[in-house]
């Protein structure tokens, strides 16, 4: 399922303007999406885009993968450690750095059901944007005259639209 949402949110990037690249790795860490887009001022924006989908969550976001329950503490605690191994590590910052030096980077993160949305408040906190897979499927289904011949999440996107006009029709 991660790489098929993965690839869904990959091509929302690219219906949004950006270039992106998909599985960005150094040793054993990645990246889900680096994605750029240049501006009209000669800027350039930068998304690090993580994405973790799920529509039957049984544990928190910001592992270890438990379901046990968690104080407000040590859920701040997890979500700093996760932000931190996300999108701060020293590697990450890095290797964005060696892919687009002059890119004014953003952090995103792509979520689909989560058991605990205490965690969404917290990641939001620390100057994540939040992007539901809704939101994603919505936009993609929205704009689904601009289709992009060849890309495995315009095909899927397809899917998701020619479903929803289905619906509608019933």
């Amino acid at each position: 399922m991660a790489k098929l949402a993965e690839s869904i949110v990959q091509e929302w990037l690219n219906r949004l303007g950006f270039f992106s690249i998909q599985g960005v790795k150094e040793g054993v860490h990645e990246i889900d999406l680096l994605a750029v887009r240049p501006e009209s001022d000669g800027a350039i924006t930068g998304w690090h885009v993580e994405a973790q989908v799920s529509f039957r969550p049984v544990a928190y976001i910001a592992g270890p993968t438990n379901a046990k329950r968690r104080s407000p503490q040590e859920m701040e605690e997890r979500v700093n450690d996760w932000v931190r191994k996300k999108y701060l590590a020293g590697n990450k910052e890095a290797l964005r750095r060696h892919l687009w030096q002059s890119a004014n980077w953003q952090f995103h993160f792509v979520h689909g059901v989560v058991r605990y949305p205490a965690e969404l408040d917290l990641i939001r906190a620390r100057g994540i944007a939040l992007h539901s897979f809704e939101e994603v499927l919505s936009h993609l289904c929205d704009q689904a005259e601009r289709r992009f011949v060849g890309s495995a999440g315009g095909d899927l996107a397809e899917i998701v639209d020619f479903y929803q006009r289905i619906k509608r029709a019933l």
